[in-house]
């Protein structure tokens, strides 16, 4: 079974394996960090997929006002699920 929460700060190794896959080097410090602010604006939403209690992949967005909408947008700034994990129907939890 396939969890979906929030991101913690207890994530950001996981995290920062995941972004590798994307081709980003984020050190742990720094995605601890990143998450502990993104956490803080209400517009930055993280979340988790976890299976057998570990991270297999997540989702970042940003909540925004744009000018030619009358309600705000969410735009994914960040969407990765591991290798071995994937066509497990983790995306369609979302």
């Amino acid at each position: 079974m396939i969890e979906i929460r929030a991101c913690t700060p207890d994530d950001a190794a996981a995290v920062s394996t995941l972004l590798s896959e994307l081709g980003y080097t984020v050190p742990i410090r720094q995605a601890t960090e990143n998450i502990q602010e993104l956490s803080k604006t209400g517009a930055d939403p993280i979340i988790v997929a976890v299976a057998e209690d570990r991270v297999v992949g997540f989702l970042a967005a940003h909540l925004c006002r744009m000018l030619q909408y009358a309600s705000p947008v969410v735009r994914v700034t960040a969407l990765v699920v591991e290798h071995p994990a994937r066509h497990r129907g983790v995306g369609r939890l979302w």
